[in-house]
């Protein structure tokens, strides 16, 4: 008889649209399931608290800016290195060999090719401005999206910094009393990012930070303004922005040579290590995560 060949012909035909089904079931169920932090609780803050965090940020505004500071601290720190990494990549940045070394988020390996069509979408790098002049010398906040800030009353202080730096979604809208309402720089991975976009400075910069090899993909349709392919949306795990409304100049694409000599350089974490199912991002400390930076950050010290 012919019909166990035929069963098994069957089978072999089953099995990959079963599969297929599933991942389709998968992708249409995607938007069901929301990932957004509930409302915060009311949180009382002690005034007299409030009131010295107040006038440290005040303190701060009116210390005299020194400029090239934060350069020559971070210099001290890399002994090692000698010289502070260009931060972002660009359409004309150089690309060297320990670019390589490691896969993301602490290099490139084996994103060469993708790598270089999505810098072809970027402006070109900056070069390092001179500081000189009475406004050479810029104070800088960086905003996390923690809740340590909530009920301070800061926002108005916080908006009075030449660059205020946004990591991942942190809030502003009915969160601006505490944290403001100014963005010059929002630095994110895709599901860090924003869904409902929220900075309405004139020219923010928007600066990707790659995880994985499919960030690259997700920041190419932001860039040209396309819908990130369903097959891409596999690799996310939580729902990504469908479009960030700046124009192509305003993108960035963070150097992950930053993040390899933050690891290793100044916090002095080993190598990642090969492992069974690939390399171990995580450290001993669960410090250090492939995943991406955690939503639950606090806001980094005020610094200038």
């Amino acid at each position: 008889m012919r019909w166990p060949k035929r069963l098994g012909s069957y089978r072999r035909v089953l099995l990959p649209v079963v599969i297929l089904g599933f991942v389709s079931l998968a992708i249409v169920s995607l938007p069901l399931f929301d990932t957004e932090s509930p409302k915060p609780l009311k949180l009382h803050v002690d005034p007299a608290h409030q009131q010295r965090v107040h006038e440290y940020v005040q303190s701060v505004l009116q210390q005299k800016c020194r400029p090239g500071n934060a350069r020559r601290s971070l210099l001290d720190r890399l002994p090692a290195s000698g010289h502070v990494t260009q931060p972002f990549l660009g359409s004309d940045a150089p690309l060297p060999d320990d670019l390589f070394l490691f896969p993301p988020p602490f290099g490139f390996r084996g994103l060469r090719d993708k790598l270089e069509d999505t810098l072809r979408l970027l402006p070109r790098t900056e070069p390092p401005r001179p500081q000189q002049g009475p406004g050479a010398c810029r104070r800088c906040v960086v905003m996390g999206n923690g809740g340590i800030l909530r009920n301070m009353e800061l926002g108005p202080l916080i908006d009075r910094f030449d660059t205020v730096i946004r990591l991942n979604s942190g809030p502003l809208g009915e969160f601006s009393g505490d944290v403001g309402n100014r963005t010059s720089i929002r630095v994110s991975y895709p599901e860090g990012t924003p869904r409902q976009w929220a900075d309405h400075d004139p020219q923010p910069l928007f600066v990707a930070v790659v995880y994985k090899a499919v960030d690259l993909s997700w920041l190419s349709a932001m860039i040209n303004k396309h819908t990130v392919g369903l097959w891409d949306r596999l690799f996310f795990w939580q729902k990504v922005p469908d479009r960030i409304p700046l124009e192509p100049q305003r993108f960035r694409l963070l150097n992950l040579q930053l993040i390899r000599e933050t690891a290793m350089g100044l916090l002095q974490y080993p190598p990642p290590q090969r492992r069974l199912w690939g390399l171990d991002p995580v450290r001993e400390d669960g410090q250090l995560a492939e995943r991406g930076p955690s939503h639950g950050q606090g806001h980094g010290p005020l610094s200038h």
